[in-house]
């Protein structure tokens, strides 16, 4: 059975704000989502967690090297 997150239950997740992910969604860089209808976002709790372990540093170096 596929698990969904809403937006704010996928910030929480995180820990950053609903506005992060509304802005990650209209920029790109976001994990993938799912719209249902026109205020419905939702995300795919497997999905949402891989994209969330790519974004994984072990150094500042690191984070500067993948945002290069």
């Amino acid at each position: 059975m596929t698990v969904y997150l809403r937006r704010r239950e996928a910030a929480e997740r995180a820990h950053v704000s609903v506005r992060l992910l509304e802005k990650l969604a209209t920029v790109g860089g976001g994990p993938p989502y799912i719209r249902v209808g026109s205020r419905l976002t939702l995300y795919k709790i497997d999905e949402f967690d891989s994209w969330l372990n790519d974004r994984r540093v072990t150094s500042t170096a690191d984070a500067i090297s993948k945002s290069a």
